[in-house]
Formats: C-alpha cells, sequence, structure tokens
C-alpha cells in the first residue's frame, strides 16, 4: 500500500512544481501541456511520469538533449516521502487529503522562494484554507490555545523583522513569511509552535553555516520559507514525539 501512496505522492510532487513554475512565469497551471524549457517542445505523456520518465531519459530531454533541472525528480521524490508519512500519521481519507493539500501548497511556496525570493498571495490563500479545515476538523485544541500557537509563530516573525531594521538596517524577516508564520500557527498551540519554530531556525542555520564553510557563499538573502515548511510539517507530524521525548530527557 505504502508504494502506491508514495506513487501518488511524486504524482503530486509533479503538480506541486508545475503549479511553482507556471505561477514564476504566470502561466495557467491547470491547463496547456508541459513543455521543454530549453527548446520548447511539448512533453508527450510517457516523458512525464514522475521520477520513472526522468531516469529512463538519463536526465536529458528527449527533443533537444539539453539537461534535465534536478528540480523535477527531487520535488517528486520529497512529495513521495510526504505522502508516505503523512499516511503513516492519518491515513483517514479527509484528514490525509487536507495534509496533502498542505504539504503541496508549501512545496509550491518553498520553491517559488528558493526561485525569486518572493511568495505569491494565491499560494498563502491556499494554504489558509487548508490549515483552517485541518485545524477545525482534526485538532482538538481550544481557542485560547490556537490563538497562542498564531502568536507566538506569527509574532516572533515579526519581532525579528523589527529587531532586523533597527538594529541591522535592513530586513531581517520577510512580510511572505510572517504571513506564512501566522496561517501556519493555526495549526498549533504554544508548544509545538516553539518546536516549528525551533526546526525552521536550526535547519536554516544548518544550511547556513554549510554554504558560509563548504561553499564559500557569502550569503546575503537565506530563503526563509523554505525552513518554515520543514520545521512546520515536522511538527504537524512528530511535534508531540519530540516535545515527550525532551521532558523525558530533562
Amino acid at each position: 500500500m505504502q508504494i502506491l501512496i508514495f506513487i501518488l505522492g511524486a504524482c503530486v510532487g509533479s503538480f506541486a512544481n508545475v503549479l511553482a513554475i507556471r505561477t514564476t512565469e504566470s502561466r495557467n497551471y491547470i491547463f496547456g501541456r508541459s513543455k521543454c524549457p530549453k527548446c520548447d517542445r511539448q512533453i508527450h505523456w510517457y516523458d512525464n511520469l514522475p521520477l520513472i520518465s526522468f531516469l529512463l531519459l538519463k536526465g536529458r530531454c528527449r527533443q533537444c538533449k539539453e539537461s534535465i533541472s534536478m528540480q523535477y525528480p527531487v520535488v517528486e521524490l520529497v512529495m513521495g516521502i510526504l505522502a508516505v508519512v503523512f499516511y503513516v500519521h492519518n491515513s483517514s481519507f479527509l484528514p490525509y487529503i487536507l495534509l496533502m493539500g498542505m504539504g503541496t501548497m508549501l512545496l509550491a511556496i518553498a520553491l517559488t522562494d528558493l526561485k525569486e525570493k518572493f511568495i505569491y498571495e494565491s499560494h498563502l490563500y491556499s494554504l489558509l484554507a487548508f490549515s483552517i479545515c485541518y485545524r477545525y476538523l482534526f485538532i482538538d485544541v481550544g481557542i485560547m490555545d490556537t490563538l497562542l500557537g498564531v502568536g507566538l509563530f506569527g509574532g516572533f516573525l515579526l519581532c525579528l523583522r523589527f529587531i532586523g531594521r533597527i538594529i541591522y538596517k535592513r530586513e531581517a524577516m520577510g512580510v511572505g513569511d510572517i504571513k506564512m508564520g501566522f496561517i501556519l500557527g493555526i495549526l498549533f498551540d504554544w508548544q509545538l509552535a516553539v518546536v516549528a519554530l525551533y526546526l525552521s531556525f536550526i535547519s536554516a542555520s544548518i544550511v547556513g553555516v554549510y554554504l558560509l564553510l563548504f561553499k564559500k557563499k557569502q550569503i546575503k538573502i537565506l530563503p526563509f520559507a523554505p525552513f518554515i515548511a520543514f520545521g512546520s510539517i515536522l511538527s504537524v507530524v512528530y511535534g508531540n514525539k519530540i516535545i515527550y521525548a525532551f521532558l523525558s530527557i530533562i
């Protein structure tokens, strides 16, 4: 069963790629055949199978023989893994669909932020809809706990923006990141919001140090949406286990 779930997730990952890429190009992501970005020729259905086609074509376009971006198979693989993780977490139909919807939108947001350092409002609206539905249907916490989660997650990022402007004379946190924090805070009480924030910042720190030490890159702006997405997904699925493990240690 989990193999089928992985295949389904890879297909959804293919859509997440289309959603992110066509949004940045102001193209319709529902209708229209996929084209090679190098030669602009339409891609046949048998060359558009998630992961499989990339392997069979050895990472090159059948028409022009140019390299296919690694973004396509990586995103399909990530979404395939997420599909299995979400299924193990909650295999009931409706919560699973909502989790997949959130995962898809978070991937699309992460991709557009990496490419353009910008988060599109349409993606945030979709994420908000999925988050509200999942919160009120399947998360058993009170309204005050939710308000604390929203205030802590989004409010902390908002404070960082003001602090960065005062101390460093530049924006330390983008408006899109802050909106994302307020939206995802709907899913958490204050404890899970702390877990999500911690995982977001620790993962960003690890990547930042890696780029600085091993890639010798001077980092001016490190897109933060991918790390918010990473921390939030882990907190939704494993947050309570992380809190329990932490409390058992202390």
